[in-house]
């Protein structure tokens, strides 16, 4: 898993400097990402028809984000 996190950051470490553009997309991206990815959940979730399943996929993606954090970031 460490060589894949270091073939990733050496792609976009390759990337710096060379156009302003994707420099800032870079940044905005590491910033907010997780909020936008979040906010999608939270809206594609709620758009859906059905209560039940609704409910359903908004504790799936509860246990989901408790379990990533305590269990493979820990």
């Amino acid at each position: 898993m460490e060589a894949l996190n270091q073939n990733i950051f050496g792609f976009f470490f390759g990337l710096a400097h060379q156009n302003s553009v994707v420099d800032l997309l870079i940044v905005f991206l590491a910033k907010y990402l997780a909020y936008i990815l979040v906010l999608g959940f939270l809206i594609f979730a709620l758009l859906w028809k059905d209560r039940r399943a609704r409910l359903f996929i908004l504790i799936e993606g509860f246990l989901a984000a408790i379990l990533s954090r305590s269990i493979i970031a820990e």
